[in-house]
């Protein structure tokens, strides 16, 4: 039976080496059977579990909640301005049990100021660098901020209409009066996310991180973490017109930025220690401020954060030669703090929500939805061992690969074992077979001959995996095993230590990649929380 079944692997295996001109080459991609040889079904006895679902997050009113509960919450850019209230969402970080454990991680100091700032952008490719986008992202992460610029024309197309927006020689600018009354903040660094992302998670959102594509994660949570935010009040102006002059990029904004500052007039009383002054929208109370003249039908529409007598959402937009707004007594109605609200996030207030996630793959996953965004038709799949033979039928490499439920790709050997006949070829692709079945007992295994199976779509990351070497970590209080070995290093920028690991987030998991005899019969260690983060750790 062996004998038969190694004489038809190695008959194949001639055939896929053997078909070297471009015709047959053409013929063996374009067809689905020669690109992947099933060498072993999966038993269908075994659960096959990919995720359990999204957890049940049940979201109090924001207006029930103190501020410094806002700290450690998802942020979506949805709406303009940045800083609004509703770009705020579930929490990722429990805070109440950090500032019980750690206070001093948390701040809260009075300001007591008010100000106005105003900017403008011929395009919105140039919204994030003229709206300082980028000030208020935490240093250190490099990554697209294009997701910002995106939410910014949704946000003005729902209030201008879209039509509008896209007519040629647009112009846009946004003005911003900020009544500033506390600063509140979460401390991060490079540690600080270590300790967050091990052991002050919420329950929730540990659940959901693996339970759910990094896709889906996004789309719920966003793709940011608020740890620095100002409240008090704000009265966001949002302008457009029509600028037709031949003049470069920073003319036009300049002077759009003239006619802003010529459409308002605030003036902030100088006791600190209660809000009193004038503001208003519209020329009339610009105090004979003059205009550029060279951006024709402008118009604006306002929105006010905070306070009593405002607009809680953006006014039907109205020609600056109309508009007369008197938000004196709005300014006022913040001398009442229980009015107050989120008004704007502090410099670096953003961190990745990448930063609080511990396993290179979902990191690297999230990363990159910053610049290509949200990929719709992510999903889960079966997780499967191929066998994949480099080389000719002559001399080849063997290499057996784990493709995860995510789509990632784990080597399942330390050393690429070489062959120097097609007859060794097909002994050696059985002989891992036969051993990693013994590891992955009932999962289904491939042959990927030739290179056919492409796995470039695949993101390969452990790499030495020795599974006699192998032990694990068990987790007790989050609900993680982590399976811990050594092996060899490619990337040692990434991984100087050569230490790897393999993390288990529910107990489905071992029926769904067949490991439950093999993660049971392994030795277990305790490791410290540093010794953890030593490790290169990938989620299956």
């Amino acid at each position: 039976m062996i004998k038969t079944y190694l004489s038809a692997i190695t008959l194949l295996i001639f055939c896929f080496f053997s078909c070297n001109n471009e015709n047959e080459s053409q013929n063996m991609n374009n067809s689905k059977e020669f690109q992947e040889i099933i060498l072993q079904e999966r038993d269908p006895n075994i659960p096959l579990v990919l995720s359990e679902g999204p957890s049940n997050k049940t979201s109090q009113l924001k207006a029930t909640i103190p501020f410094d509960e806002y700290l450690g919450r998802s942020y979506k850019d949805k709406v303009l301005p940045i800083g609004d209230g509703e770009n705020i969402h579930y929490p990722v970080v429990d805070i109440k049990r950090l500032s019980k454990d750690h206070s001093n991680y948390v701040s809260n100091i009075r300001i007591g100021k008010g100000e106005a700032t105003s900017f403008s952008y011929t395009g919105f490719d140039r919204y994030v660098s003229n709206s300082r986008t980028s000030k208020k992202i935490k240093t250190g992460f490099s990554f697209s901020l294009g997701l910002f610029s995106i939410g910014a024309k949704r946000s003005v197309e729902e209030i201008f209409t879209s039509s509008l927006v896209q007519e040629k020689n647009r112009i846009f600018g946004e003005l911003n009066v900020e009544i500033k009354d506390s600063h509140y903040s979460l401390q991060t660094n490079s540690n600080i996310y270590n300790i967050l992302a091990k052991d002050y998670l919420t329950t929730e959102f540990r659940s959901d991180l693996y339970n759910l594509t990094p896709s889906e994660l996004f789309n719920n949570y966003g793709g940011f973490v608020l740890t620095d935010f100002i409240t008090g009040g704000r009265c966001t102006g949002l302008y457009t017109g029509l600028y037709n002059s031949n003049e470069s990029v920073e003319t036009k904004e300049r002077n759009m930025n003239t006619d802003i500052n010529a459409s308002y007039g605030f003036k902030i009383g100088e006791d600190s220690s209660k809000v009193s002054g004038e503001l208003g929208i519209g020329k009339g109370f610009s105090n004979g401020t003059s205009s550029s003249n060279k951006v024709t039908s402008m118009e604006t529409s306002v929105k006010t954060k905070g306070g009593m007598l405002g607009f809680s959402n953006f006014t039907v937009p109205k020609s600056l030669n109309d508009i007369s707004i008197d938000l004196s007594k709005w300014l006022t109605s913040l001398n009442d703090k229980s009015t107050h609200s989120i008004i704007d996030i502090g410099e670096e207030g953003l961190v990745p929500l990448s930063a609080f996630i511990m396993e290179k793959n979902l990191k690297n996953r999230f990363n990159k939805i910053y610049g290509e965004g949200i990929n719709v038709n992510e999903s889960f799949k079966e997780p499967f061992i191929c066998i994949i033979p480099y080389g000719t039928s002559e001399i080849a490499a063997i290499i057996p690969v784990l493709i995860t439920r995510y789509g990632d790709a784990v080597t399942l050997i330390d050393k690429y074992p070489e062959c120097y006949s097609s007859e060794e070829i097909a002994a050696t692709i059985n002989r891992i077979k036969e051993e990693k079945a013994k590891i992955f007992s009932g999962i289904k295994i491939k042959l990927f001959p030739n290179e056919s199976g492409d796995i470039s779509m695949y993101t390969s990351y452990s790499y030495g995996f020795v599974e006699n070497k192998m032990k694990k970590y068990v987790d007790a209080k989050n609900n993680m095993t982590y399976l811990l070995y050594e092996g060899s290093n490619p990337y040692y920028n990434e991984n100087p230590k050569n230490k790897y690991a393999l993390s288990i987030s529910a107990d489905y998991l071992l029926n769904t990649y067949c490991i439950r005899k093999f993660v049971d019969s392994l030795p277990s260690v305790q490791i410290s929380r540093e010794e953890l983060f030593e490790y290169f750790i990938v989620a299956l």
